[in-house]
């Protein structure tokens, strides 16, 4: 007997920004297609740019949506870069509790 479960009716993603580096292949190209699937707004981050457009394509091809950050983790300006473009709060990242509290309330 199979008992199949549907783990997307546990809990949904929507609205929820999420990066995924090392994306372009293996597991975090497989996580990528899954949080897609759990509605994630998906930043899909590599230094594979080619594995990177192969990986949205799969995304994009099952009706989802994602973006793709050539990064390489090994570059601390890539690195800070990514976290720039992905922030909630913008910028570049250093911000005080008072600013991520503002930006918390205006995102909830």
């Amino acid at each position: 007997m199979s008992d199949s479960i549907d783990y997307t009716s546990l809990f949904r993603l929507d609205g929820r920004k999420v990066v995924v580096v090392g994306g372009a292949s293996g597991l975090g190209r497989a996580a990528s297609i899954a949080l897609a699937q759990y509605g994630a707004n998906l930043v899909v981050a590599d230094v594979n740019v080619e594995g990177l457009k192969d990986t949205v394509a799969e995304i994009e091809a099952q009706g989802y949506s994602a973006e793709s950050a050539e990064t390489d983790v090994t570059d601390t300006e890539s690195v800070v870069a990514l976290a720039a473009r992905t922030s909630r709060y913008g910028g570049s990242g250093r911000h005080t509790r008072d600013q991520r509290a503002q930006a918390d309330t205006q995102h909830h």
